[in-house]
């Protein structure tokens, strides 16, 4: 058995850049907008519901590019001492099975989601847009705020900060 690399939140956040993410994603979508065709798998996520601790799993499985991998996200809304997401990638290869890595996940879902973002932006945005309006002040926010940023010119950021009441 080969041995499985385990990558630190750390590494994550020094390694991951929006530059190098971005394409990727843009890639990715196209490859899944062709359905089978694309290459790209990616059922449905899976929740289960952890209702005596006020909480929930996220099971989401995908193949691409060769490689398979699932993330797993907890949330966990009453945590006090720890953190009320936890997510860990772990990833396979795609044509054996055999585990490559555990992948720490918070980074890699806060900068993949805000790619995800950007690529939309870049083909739906009005090519003269120069207001950014984020609603929100958490992980998200801050990471669709660096990555919009790192790619477009706004003149203005608007940031609407909501309390749950």
């Amino acid at each position: 058995m080969q041995a499985v690399a385990v990558i630190s939140e750390e590494t994550v956040k020094r390694f991951l850049t929006y530059s190098e993410l971005i394409p990727i994603i843009s890639s990715a979508f196209g490859q899944f907008s062709r359905g089978q065709d694309g290459g790209v798998v990616q059922p449905v996520r899976m929740m289960v519901p952890v209702q005596k601790h006020n909480g929930m799993c996220y099971v989401m499985p995908c193949l691409y590019d060769g490689y398979f991998s699932t993330k797993i996200v907890t949330f966990f809304k009453d945590n006090v001492d720890l953190p009320s997401h936890n997510a860990y990638i772990s990833l396979f290869d795609g044509t054996n099975g055999a585990m490559r890595a555990l992948i720490a996940g918070e980074t890699i879902t806060a900068k993949r989601t805000a790619a995800m973002s950007a690529v939309a932006t870049k083909f739906l945005a009005r090519s003269n847009s120069k207001i950014l309006a984020i609603l929100g002040t958490g992980t998200q926010a801050r990471s669709h705020f660096l990555c919009l940023t790192s790619i477009f010119s706004f003149e203005e950021v608007r940031i609407n900060f909501f309390v749950d009441l």
